[in-house]
């Protein structure tokens, strides 16, 4: 790669911020070994892949807007090596023109587009009244002697047109990747993560460079952070009355009929209550904390861990005489404890613990049942 060029990026403020919440975005789109760089070859770049030069203007994308031309005239410099990338992109919140020769520009091949601009700058030296700059820009771009540069980057070349505005970019970007944490949180979550981008500990002179790992590694730690900051469980299902319908389309279900082999009937509709209600906690609530499915599985296995004990020790206290009574009041000591704190909720409810405990028992894998193993010794 080279060093930065000529024609700087926007100074405003506004412009500058918008240019950062590209770069973040980009960010959650590497791949190991990668990095984005900002403000050394240009606004914003992903290591080989691809630079960005990112505007936010009012004003159409009109056929000698600056925005086209001087982008095209950085790339030409001889400090940068159009060879290192595979796309070159103009991302701008302005909308063509009506009257703009770009409109089908990414639907062009390399000889076309270099038409495109040969004809703009033709149509524009017929003009009887000419900016000095922008003739100066057009014959810049044009000069004969860098055509065969000038055709390798026009084969790269792409204008995203009509790009959202900073606010909407932000939103969208809160929207996309701020699914990790509370929705309350959100703002928070995005917003550390741009004061990470702007931090010393990733800027280098006057740019910027974030390594996958570094930003993997930060958005781990602020998952955890906006995540962690609230530790009370989600309570919206827990009191939610589960119809006589929902419950009938359950009994034909393996952890049901499980419950049936003990004749526990009057059990059946709160243990089918729980599970649906874990479910629906699961999907509705719990997903908002982007919670990783080791954490599911470590819980599972704790109840197991007391499960398992507990149940060869009931099956060696019956015989066949008492067994479906000592079963019933087996499902009842282990439904009624207490359940171990999910992550870091500290007042995790027992319908969620025997929610997944019913879900286990309609696992086949899963050996949870409640009729106790009778020695046949006995």
């Amino acid at each position: 790669m080279s060093s930065k060029l000529k024609h700087d990026a926007s100074s405003s403020i506004d412009g500058t911020i918008y240019q950062f919440y590209i770069a973040i975005d980009k960010c959650f789109e590497l791949l190991d070994g990668e990095k984005v760089i900002i403000e050394k070859y240009g606004d914003v770049t992903v290591s080989d892949k691809y630079q960005i030069e990112v505007k936010q203007y009012q004003e159409d994308l009109t056929d000698l807007h600056e925005n086209i031309w001087k982008t095209i005239d950085n790339w030409l410099q001889n400090a940068f090596d159009v060879s290192h990338y595979k796309n070159l992109i103009l991302l701008t919140t302005q909308k063509f023109g009506v009257r703009s020769s770009f409109k089908e520009w990414n639907s062009r091949n390399k000889y076309e587009r270099k038409q495109i601009l040969d004809d703009i700058a033709q149509k524009y030296n017929q003009q009887e009244r000419k900016s000095q700059s922008t003739e100066k820009l057009l014959n810049s771009v044009l000069d004969g002697t860098k055509e065969g540069k000038l055709l390798d980057l026009l084969k790269k070349f792409i204008i995203f047109d009509s790009s959202a505005e900073d606010s909407t970019c932000y939103e969208r970007i809160k929207q996309k990747h701020g699914k990790s944490v509370l929705s309350s949180n959100a703002d928070d979550y995005i917003n550390s993560l741009m004061g990470y981008l702007l931090s010393p500990t990733v800027r280098i002179g006057e740019s910027w460079e974030i390594t996958y790992q570094n930003f993997t590694s930060k958005v781990e730690s602020l998952v955890n952070q906006f995540r962690s900051r609230t530790i009370i469980f989600p309570k919206k299902y827990a009191t939610l009355k589960v119809g006589s319908d929902e419950i009938n389309q359950h009994n034909e279900h393996l952890f049901v009929k499980k419950i049936e082999d003990i004749d526990y009937h009057a059990v059946k509709s709160k243990a089918i209550s729980e599970y649906v209600r874990t479910n629906y906690t699961i999907s509705q609530e719990l997903g908002k904390y982007a919670i990783d499915k080791k954490h599911y599985n470590g819980y599972e296995q704790e109840i197991i861990d007391t499960y398992n004990p507990a149940y060869n020790i009931a099956s060696r206290n019956t015989d066949k005489t008492n067994s479906i009574k000592d079963s019933k009041n087996f499902y009842d000591s282990i439904t009624g404890l207490a359940a171990p704190p999910f992550i870091h909720f500290n007042d995790t409810p027992k319908f969620f613990r025997n929610g997944l405990l019913h879900g286990m028992a309609n696992d086949e894998d899963k050996n949870i049942v409640w009729k106790l193993k009778v020695d046949e010794n006995e």
